[in-house]
């Protein structure tokens, strides 16, 4: 009797132990193959704006002016990369960071607003883009503006195209 009970409990055993790998493996392979969900991580605010995806970054976490330009650009292309059916008729970045006034007091304040149509999204390959510069980034986009804060530090121009030509969700950025 002995024998049958020993042999139950290692069946027992098996079963659960492989149970546990395919939820494991299950787990993991979930995580590992869906988008993340930016509405849920701190520091994005995703808003559509007459169709027109608004991702507003505000984590301040940067240690210079430059690593602010640099970050909305990764930033931005991994969502971009990450969320592509959110794109269809196109995308405004919205960056926005601490300044600090006169008086030593800390205002979040627009630092880098970029617009992408449509047109443009689908000229880009992501495999190879931007090319290990965030200079790629701000070239490629079909408007952006940069706070003249940063204009000891930025690479490009501090504006491309004027926001009466875009649309909605780029122009009220600016009222």
């Amino acid at each position: 009797m002995k024998e049958p009970l020993e042999f139950k409990y290692q069946a027992y055993g098996c079963i659960i132990t492989l149970l546990l790998f395919a939820g494991v493996f299950f787990w993991i392979s979930n995580f590992f193959n869906s988008p993340p969900d930016y509405s849920k991580r701190d520091g994005f605010v995703i808003e559509s704006n007459e169709g027109v995806t608004v991702l507003t970054i505000l984590k301040d976490s940067e240690f210079s002016e430059n690593a602010v330009l640099r970050s909305t650009a990764i930033d931005a292309v991994n969502y971009m990369e990450d969320n592509p059916s959110a794109l269809y008729n196109g995308i405004v970045i919205d960056k926005k960071v601490n300044f600090l006034d006169t008086y030593g007091n800390e205002t979040p304040r627009q630092a880098v607003s970029v617009y992408f149509s449509q047109e443009t999204i689908k000229k880009i390959n992501f495999d190879n883009w931007p090319n290990n510069s965030a200079v790629d980034f701000y070239l490629a986009a079909d408007a952006y503006w940069i706070s003249p804060v940063f204009s000891d530090i930025a690479e490009v121009p501090l504006s491309k195209g004027t926001p009466s030509e875009q649309p909605k969700a780029y122009r009220e950025l600016f009222k």
